[in-house]
């Protein structure tokens, strides 16, 4: 578990990005703004799709 807003940069680092992964934001999203959304949507995409490049 880590301690850290959705919103708040570095806590991506924590987790590892070289295997699959599973990302739940349930109950989460609705509180946060749409640019937050789509900031940490492209976030996530970049940090755990950085490593292949077949996709």
């Amino acid at each position: 578990m880590i301690a850290s807003s959705v919103t708040e940069v570095g806590w991506l680092e924590q987790i590892p990005n070289n295997r699959p992964a599973i990302i739940a934001a349930e109950g989460v999203l609705m509180y946060i703004t749409p640019a937050e959304v789509e900031n940490l949507f492209m976030r996530l995409m970049n940090y755990f799709f950085s490593w292949r490049n077949d996709v």
